[in-house]
């Protein structure tokens, strides 16, 4: 699918900046009213649900609409789009909070937490959550950064994320020996192509882990993030909390 540009979304005769044209302003009140609709209704009993805007296509300028839209939190899966984009609106977005949610390399790290990300959502080594916990102390004694751990529920092996059977030893190694880490929860991401059914029975797994694990941890684990744009419904029904949309918030060419 090809996204509007920005020529194509904003209005040339506008005084303003950042004024949607009239047809893309609607679609984007509409397609937030549908978002919510379906957090309303799939999302479990008094669950509050943070949208997480995957912002990997999402230009500069429609990242400023969505946050007057009110989506202020912004997901980026890449180090250097993250700090650039992060560098670029940090001090006109005030309030956004800025997630990582891609894979991470060790030797990325210290670029990374310069930018003090607001939580980090796919620690899935535990050398990786090793060097994220020296560069903390390093540079923050006295702040915990958050993570959560990401689980490879399907177990394919071509993905990143612990298995279910390592995740007690992973929490409870990270919680002994990585003393820069505050673990809040769990990550995943499901395969393509699942039926909904097959998609609920896999995040009701993830669900299951996180509360074994509060057991194991003496202590709530707040965040339970999984839900793209192709499957967040199954994913509220099953607990998330995060839910971490790309796609579904950028408005296609012809809209």
């Amino acid at each position: 699918m090809s996204f509007a540009t920005d020529a194509e979304l904003f209005d040339p005769d506008a005084t303003g900046p950042y004024a949607l044209c009239e047809q893309h302003a609607q679609w984007l009140s509409t397609r937030l009213a549908q978002i919510q609709a379906v957090i309303q209704s799939e999302a479990v009993a008094a669950q509050a649900v943070t949208v997480v805007v995957a912002s990997k296509s999402a230009s500069l300028a429609w990242m400023r609409c969505l946050f007057m839209a009110s989506l202020k939190h912004f997901g980026e899966n890449q180090v250097q789009a993250f700090t650039h984009k992060h560098a670029t609106l940090a001090s006109c977005l005030p309030g956004a909070e800025w997630h990582f949610i891609g894979t991470l390399q060790r030797n990325k790290v210290s670029k990374l937490l310069a930018t003090a990300p607001s939580l980090i959502h796919s620690v899935d080594t535990l050398p990786l959550a090793h060097a994220l916990s020296r560069h903390q102390v390093a540079s923050s004694a006295n702040a915990l950064l958050p993570v959560t751990l990401q689980v490879n529920i399907a177990q394919e092996p071509q993905k990143h994320g612990f298995y279910a059977d390592q995740l007690e030893h992973a929490a409870l190694t990270l919680t002994r020996e990585c003393p820069g880490l505050l673990p809040v929860g769990l990550m995943t991401m499901l395969p393509l192509g699942l039926a909904p059914a097959q998609r609920l029975t896999l995040f009701k797994q993830v669900a299951q882990l996180k509360h074994q694990l509060e057991q194991t941890l003496g202590r709530a684990l707040p965040v339970l993030s999984m839900g793209m744009s192709e499957d967040y419904p199954e994913a509220l029904a099953a607990g998330a909390t995060h839910l971490r949309l790309g796609r579904v918030l950028m408005p296609p060419a012809d809209a």
